[in-house]
């Protein structure tokens, strides 16, 4: 396993953030699928963080209102229990840390 570049800042934010895409990821995967985690340096002093499943992905009428708060896509309402605050959270630390 090739070594991660180093990466500093608001650990706090940082955890939070991916502890809701990843949870994302294995609520909305098909059981028993696969959640990838991929790091890149992007900029020199930017980490990026991409995660990916094996989904059906976000209908295209959901993705203008995917970081709205309380917004939840038609194949998450009443089948997955959330609160649609998630991604507009992780959005919000992200910005927060001053991501480009």
């Amino acid at each position: 396993m090739a070594s991660a570049p180093e990466a500093r800042g608001n650990v706090a934010a940082l955890r939070e953030v991916l502890s809701n895409l990843l949870d994302n990821g294995l609520k909305y995967g098909h059981p028993n699928g696969t959640v990838a985690i991929t790091l890149a340096q992007s900029l020199p002093q930017w980490l990026t963080v991409a995660i990916s499943d094996d989904g059906p992905g976000v209908p295209v009428a959901d993705q203008a209102q995917l970081f709205q708060r309380h917004y939840r896509g038609v194949q998450a309402s009443g089948e997955k229990p959330g609160s649609g605050l998630g991604l507009a959270i992780a959005r919000s630390l992200v910005e927060q840390m001053g991501a480009p």
